[in-house]
Parts: structure tokens; sequence; C-alpha cells
């Protein structure tokens, strides 16, 4: 792995609030693009503590080896993370 580079995700992440944490990634990926919130703000979002689902959408075009890359939420009360990759248009699971 060669020298390291911070990419700020900030502008280009998208969310969407599941609040009775029940979707699939089918019904997410059935979203219009629009209900999805943008975050548009230079500091770290907090949405508190809820029982709701947050589902994250980032579109990224990795140039190298996925290997090459590290995704870090800096949560430390963040009990699971599911992790969708789109990988030549199939969707592959990553759990944390």
């Amino acid at each position: 792995m060669g020298q390291a580079k911070y990419i700020n995700l900030i502008n280009i992440i998208f969310y969407f609030e599941d609040k009775k944490n029940n979707l699939s990634l089918e019904e997410i990926l059935k979203i219009k693009f629009y209900s999805r919130v943008q975050i548009k703000s230079k500091e770290i979002p907090s949405f508190g503590i809820t029982a709701s689902a947050y589902w994250f959408y980032i579109e990224y075009e990795a140039n190298g080896k996925l290997d090459d890359y590290l995704l870090e939420i800096e949560y430390p009360l963040l009990i699971i993370s599911y992790f969708y990759l789109n990988l030549k248009g199939e969707w592959v699971e990553k759990k944390k």
C-alpha cells in the first residue's frame, strides 16, 4: 500500500433515515434519489440516539485496487455496520 491519501466524503454523501429500521437493501435501492438528503455541512453530522437505521450512500469511483482504500467511521458507539459495495454492477455485502 502506498502513501495514504485522505478523501473528505462530506460533499458526496447522502443519507436516508429508516425510522422503522426494517428496510432491506433492495428496498433502499428503489428509493428515488431526491428522497435522500445530502449532507451539506463541513461538520460531522450528528443524529442523536435513535432506534432508526440510517442508510448512507456515497458515489465514489475508486482509482486503483479496492484494497488500497479504508473507510473510517469515527463513532465509537456504532454497534452494527453493514457495507454494500457495487462492484461492476453487483452488490456485495461487507460487515464491520
